[in-house]
């Protein structure tokens, strides 16, 4: 999709200006009806590729881990898994940065602010560039000192030889994704997802090629490592160049644009998000960690089987939701009130109905997935399954409006909930596990999640609406000090 286009001006059709001086017509792309048709597309077109997207992951997968335990056993197959887990767990080091680099790019979109776009990109790419010069550093001091074979367990020589330098590899893979990663989001705040979506489905087609090359030529782990995770990176790497050079060029990151409010507001708000991912990360992957601690790790399998039926919906309502993102924060610099209410609907409506429509199956036919799948040995009690469904249900309720107050820069409150939620979901789930089950994990994630989620979305969301009613729905130049008076208001209540 090409950037809005500049209409010239025409006394007879001149209905607003754009903050960047751009004249709209009644029913040009750049009026309001116009531009609403436009994010919805790029929403739908969105949705669509990061579908294809997830699809090339599984295959890839679902291709290269046969072949993979085959041509290296199972314990270092085991250990690859292991590392290759240990270094996921420093996705948090970015401190959110990258997503609160989304949420600002979706607001000098619509705001048209391309220099202010561009201090964000330099500023955001040293900050990241620096974090993982740091790891890569701390990792290479350290290296010599680590007794690797021990971190992992392993016992056959060609696991203990391998160990260190498959480590290497996969910090070197993470270090370089970093800094890379700020293309993936500059594109899904321009709300062009669906480029990082192509770019990074050619990066998991060729991570297969990659291991299928590697085998052949019968090369080490380390080897067969650096095909699977450097070839997402290669293709990161192409797309960043192609951003740069021919897509965005005015982005370019450079030193001299680097700048530090815009680092200090980076920061501040990639903090907020930090706390969000953590508590989420807390309040709804650490179900595992309880059964095993209340009731044994024999308990986790049946657990986590029956979970992972149910995890189709909160993958479909990401493929759905997110998208909507920067749609949401240009819509707001601009002054669209009308679609941002619109469109807040809408997604929610076709959430709880999706959420309602995918749980109610799976409730009645999990049992029988599960038989089918896994075999007779996996029976999930009822009360589970009505629980895993209540769960997921919530999950549709307020995702929507956390992806609106994502993309209004409202995260504060976000950040209390999701907290309160983390804490709540992990004592009322060691508590209810104790006294019911299994299950009891579950249904200490519904309390949380009504308590810390639900009823804090259904008065704050009536709230919200009312403030932003007060916003006329259009987007001339009257609109900006409301706007601009809403935003501050909001920033002072974080």
């Amino acid at each position: 999709m090409s950037d809005s286009a500049h209409i010239p001006v025409s006394s007879s059709s001149v209905r607003g200006r754009l903050p960047d001086g751009v004249v709209t017509t009644a029913s040009g792309p750049d009026s309001p009806e116009g531009r609403s048709r436009r994010r919805y597309r790029r929403v739908a077109v969105s949705t669509a590729t990061s579908a294809v997207t997830k699809i090339a992951s599984v295959l890839t997968i679902f291709i290269s881990a046969p072949l993979a335990i085959h041509y290296l056993g199972v314990e270092r197959y085991g250990m690859w898994m292991a590392i290759a887990s240990a270094v996921t767990m420093l996705s948090f080091s970015d401190l959110g940065i990258g997503n609160g680099l989304l949420t600002l790019i979706s607001e000098t979109d619509g705001s048209g602010d391309r220099e202010a776009a561009q201090r964000y990109v330099s500023s955001a790419f040293c900050m990241l560039s620096s974090v993982a010069i740091l790891i890569t550093a701390v990792t290479l001091v350290a290296y010599p000192y680590v007794k690797w074979q021990g971190m992992f367990h392993v016992v056959s020589p060609e696991a203990i030889r391998d160990s260190g330098p498959t480590f290497l590899v996969l910090i070197g893979c993470f270090a370089l994704n970093m800094p890379l990663g700020i293309t993936l989001r500059i594109q899904s705040g321009y709300q062009e997802g669906y480029t990082a979506n192509l770019w990074s489905t050619f990066g998991s087609l060729l991570a297969l090629a990659a291991v299928v090359f590697a085998i052949h030529l019968h090369a080490g782990l380390p080897w067969l490592v650096l095909g699977f995770a450097g070839a997402p990176v290669f293709a990161l790497l192409l797309n960043t160049i192609w951003l740069f050079a021919r897509g965005k060029p005015w982005l370019r990151p450079s030193l001299r644009s680097v700048h530090f409010e815009s680092g200090v507001k980076l920061f501040r708000m990639g903090i907020l998000f930090f706390v969000l991912q953590v508590s989420l990360a807390v309040g709804f992957q650490s179900d595992s960690l309880v059964i095993a601690r209340v009731l044994g790790a024999e308990q986790v399998a049946l657990y986590s089987l029956t979970a992972r039926i149910f995890s189709t919906l909160p993958v479909l309502l990401t493929f759905m939701l997110t998208p909507l993102w920067p749609a949401y924060g240009e819509a707001f610099a601009r002054g669209d009130i009308a679609w941002l209410r619109r469109a807040l609907y809408r997604s929610l409506s076709l959430s709880v109905l999706v959420a309602v429509l995918i749980n109610t199956v799976l409730l009645f036919t999990g049992r029988a997935i599960l038989k089918i799948w896994i075999g007779p040995q996996i029976v999930p009690s009822f009360a589970l399954l009505i629980g895993l469904a209540i769960s997921q249900t919530l999950f549709a309720v307020y995702t929507p409006l956390s992806v609106l107050l994502n993309g209004l820069k409202i995260l504060r409150p976000q950040a209390i909930c999701f907290a309160s939620m983390a804490v709540v979901n992990i004592t009322a789930s060691v508590y209810l596990t104790h006294r019911i089950g299994i299950s009891g994990v579950v249904y200490g994630s519904i309390i949380a999640q009504v308590l810390c989620m639900v009823t804090p979305a259904a008065i704050f969301l009536p709230r919200l609406l009312n403030s932003l009613g007060r916003i006329p729905s259009s987007t001339g130049e009257e609109v900006q000090p409301k706007v601009a008076s809403f935003v501050s208001a909001q920033e002072r209540t974080q």
